[in-house]
């Protein structure tokens, strides 16, 4: 009877193992940021500074938590945000709309991680 209690208590502690172990696992998993998608608008204002860029639109929705949500932000200090920064250049000057992918955030803005120049919301033909 005492083997039995103790094999049943082993058999609990590894179960209960597994189940703390799949919670972590799926907490882990759908703890990832989402990002907001804007809508093809013109930018209203746009700045520039030796390493970032903002821009502005008049709808300017953003589920990041940033603490300011006025203006948009491209850090174009990195390599990989050039094409961005001359793809922000050329609407801004011919009046081109453009959507964002925001992601995070950064020296309290929302942080542009895509550029679309597109018709609709979704880069489709229609």
């Amino acid at each position: 009877m005492v083997q039995c209690l103790s094999r049943f208590r082993t058999h609990i502690a590894v179960r209960l193992k597994l189940i703390s172990l799949m919670l972590f696992s799926v907490t882990i998993a759908f703890s990832g940021k989402a990002a907001t998608y804007t809508e093809p608008q013109v930018l209203t204002q746009m700045t520039i500074g030796d390493s970032f860029s903002r821009v502005k639109q008049v709808n300017m929705p953003s589920e990041e938590l940033c603490g300011r949500n006025d203006w948009y932000i491209l850090d174009i200090q990195l390599d990989k945000n050039k094409a961005m920064f001359s793809a922000l250049l050329a609407a801004k000057a011919s009046g081109q709309k453009v959507h964002f992918q925001l992601t995070g955030c950064w020296q309290n803005y929302p942080k542009i991680t895509h550029v679309y120049n597109c018709k609709n919301q979704y880069c489709t033909n229609e």
